[in-house]
């Protein structure tokens, strides 16, 4: 596992290096097909990718990418990898983005391992099943929700659900930020009460690799991951499966934003 925790941070810091390398090159946003996810893939999404690959390729472990699929090595575990967790906010100059790797077997609730890293700032998240959630070393926890004093974290763009809208205005403080991964562990870290994202169109809502690190910190951290049916979330290893996703530092969070949805 010790060798494992090590790829996984080398490749995180290769990724951190090539997005500071390439992010301002003037075609890092170029449109250069459609990625084995069905969405659209940016030139950096490519780059950052072909980086971690690079990296990981030395275990011989199956690997889940959002740009080139599933890799099949014929092993057991598996690497869920986005090598870049939002991209529309790295290729238009806001700093909110993120590397998100899991390590683990089976689906979502196999994962054993994962890193976030923020590539604005080279915060690393991480956690191992069973053995808690950290943030740069130190351990870390979900705060108690408060309703008077309430962070949301939620996407209401273009094809949002209504839901989502409904539960933005319920907040003390929204935020709309762009990056499932890293918000899932800004929850984790007690930064935020609730992260929500269910959209209109199925094919729109969330992938495996969009959440499996930034799910598995938030829960070693003692935050709730669930459905948007309010079961608790897990996810086959493939890019078909789509998801909305309710998180929360806490039940009382979860028990808010179901008495807002009025979802039972």
């Amino acid at each position: 596992m010790v060798y494992i925790k090590d790829l996984m941070f080398r490749a995180a810091d290769a990724v951190e290096a090539t997005v500071r390398a390439h992010i301002h090159d003037i075609d890092a946003g170029m449109d250069i097909g459609i990625g084995a996810s069905g969405a659209h893939t940016e030139k950096i999404d490519l780059i950052c990718e072909q980086c971690a690959m690079s990296v990981l390729d030395d275990a011989g472990i199956s690997i889940l990418s959002e740009e080139k699929g599933f890799i099949d090595r014929k092993s057991e575990e598996c690497f869920v990898l986005d090598p870049l967790d939002g991209t529309i906010n790295a290729v238009n100059g806001i700093p909110f983005y993120a590397f998100s790797l899991a390590y683990g077997t089976g689906s979502l609730k196999g994962m054993q391992m994962g890193i976030v890293r923020n590539l604005v700032n080279g915060d690393n998240f991480w956690a191992e099943a069973g053995k808690g959630a950290y943030l740069n070393g130190s351990r870390i926890h979900t705060r108690e929700f408060s309703d008077k004093n309430c962070i949301i974290l939620v996407y209401i763009g273009k094809h949002a659900s209504s839901d989502a809208h409904k539960l933005a205005g319920a907040g003390m403080r929204t935020r709309c930020l762009g990056a499932a991964a890293l918000e899932s562990a800004l929850i984790a870290a007690g930064y935020g009460d609730i992260y929500f994202m269910k959209n209109n169109e199925y094919r729109r809502n969330l992938r495996i690799t969009d959440i499996a690190a930034g799910v598995l910190i938030l829960r070693e951290a003692g935050g709730i991951a669930l459905d948007e049916n309010l079961r608790e979330l897990d996810m086959p290893l493939n890019l078909e499966k789509r998801t909305g996703i309710l998180c929360a530092g806490s039940q009382k969070g979860i028990d808010f934003a179901k008495g807002v949805l009025g979802w039972e």
